[in-house]
């Protein structure tokens, strides 16, 4: 987005309202709507006004703001949401986590008194966020996702990571990808996830991607390849109390090294559950890596951070936007790493300065358009020798194999 978004103001504090709006103006806002309440933004909205950011105020008379976000996830769900409002940050945290459950684009959640500087870097993520497409992304049904597992149509692309200061590979992470036969639709990792969560299939899912990472993993280590291999997976996989044990039993029936396999669950995700945390312990009592996905310190704050067993975080790419390096919101996730004592791999790296400026606030890893993204997992070994001087030629990776769709049981 090259120019300020349109935004739209939402409080019934008529103070607020007018500080809040003369903030945005220095912020350069010049479409700029206000309301004094949720019934008149949804009027504004129903009559065809469309807005990239709309600020909202949670606790306003008649209808409030959690009612309110309900309404906009169905007239004017693409637009990105920043709350406000008095209440307890943990309130904030939940209506947050509530709204992006639900498809909803929420950049942060501020506790007023609003500060101009706050403001001023949420709306920065926003307009370095790649522009919209013009057409809606095609839509992946229930069938369309179910029939894919069946016939093992859906793949993993490989982002590697590699280590700053001595370029080295760090790792690789791998994510779901679905190119529907029959037409030209491709659906991405999140849309995949997004699918399985609404429609009952996220166990298949799951099971799916675990099944191929374990295979990646099996064949890099018989070509002698030892790197660390991670499988994003939504969050709701730690419902599964019995996935160490499973995990554990495949990676032993691959012949491979427990410490060389994760998993990564979006920060956001994540919960002080007791189930979902009795999961990540057994996970790294066994050895495997367990990353926060998506990382930027705000979704659950301090305390429950502290009592999740990663042993790394990979930061939300949207903090690293062409003109973010080095600002606030970077700078504070990168240090909420560094007091868990937690690595932290830069993700959406696409310059050298960027590289350089994580580099300079201790980040250990990078991956992202200036390493390679979205690789194919047959051509996996081939980039890694490529990277490492390898001198002899690898085979293609067993992404493909008749075990690359078995479930967990």
């Amino acid at each position: 987005m090259s120019t300020p978004p349109s935004v739209l103001l939402i409080d019934d504090d008529d103070f607020v309202r007018t500080t809040v709006s003369a903030q945005l103006r220095t912020l350069g806002i010049v479409e700029l709507e206000t309301a004094p309440e949720a019934t008149t933004a949804l009027r504004v909205i129903g009559a065809g006004r469309r807005f990239d950011l709309i600020i909202a105020d949670l606790m306003m008379p008649g209808m409030d703001g959690v009612e309110m976000l309900r309404e906009l996830n169905v007239r004017n769900p693409a637009a990105a949401l920043v709350l406000i409002s008095s209440a307890e940050q943990s309130v904030l945290r939940a209506v947050a986590i509530l709204s992006r459950q639900r498809g909803l684009r929420v950049l942060g959640a501020i506790r007023k008194p609003v500060r101009a500087e706050i403001l001023g870097e949420l709306i920065e993520v926003l307009m370095t966020e790649l522009p919209a497409p013009t057409q809606p992304r095609p839509r992946l049904s229930a069938d369309g996702l179910a029939q894919a597992l069946d016939r093992g149509k859906v793949h993993l692309r490989a982002s590697p990571c590699v280590r700053l200061g001595e370029e080295t590979i760090y790792g690789v992470d791998l994510r779901a990808h679905l190119y529907e036969d029959g037409s030209e639709h491709e659906h991405d990792h999140d849309q995949l996830l997004a699918t399985a969560l609404q429609h009952g299939l996220t166990s298949r899912l799951t099971a799916s991607l675990v099944t191929l990472g374990i295979d990646i993993a099996a064949e890099l280590w018989r070509q002698h390849i030892s790197i660390s291999v991670s499988v994003s997976l939504p969050g709701i996989a730690l419902n599964r109390l019995d996935l160490p044990d499973q995990l554990e039993h495949r990676l032993r029936q691959a012949g491979v090294l427990q410490n060389l396999f994760g998993i990564g669950i979006p920060e956001q995700a994540l919960s002080d559950d007791c189930s979902a945390l009795d999961v990540l312990a057994r996970l790294r009592m066994r050895e495997m890596r367990v990353c926060i996905d998506d990382f930027s310190g705000n979704h659950c704050g301090f305390t429950r951070l502290q009592r999740i067993p990663a042993s790394e975080v990979r930061l939300d790419r949207r903090l690293l936007g062409a003109h973010r390096v080095g600002t606030r919101l970077l700078e504070h996730a990168v240090q909420t790493a560094r007091t868990l004592e937690l690595p932290c791999i830069a993700d959406g790296v696409a310059t050298r300065a960027q590289a350089e400026a994580v580099e300079r606030l201790d980040c250990v890893a990078i991956q992202g358009p200036l390493v390679g993204t979205a690789i194919a997992v047959d051509d996996l070994p081939d980039w890694i020798a490529a990277r490492t001087g390898a001198a002899t030629p690898v085979r293609q990776a067993a992404a493909h194999s008749s075990s690359a769709h078995a479930r967990l049981n």
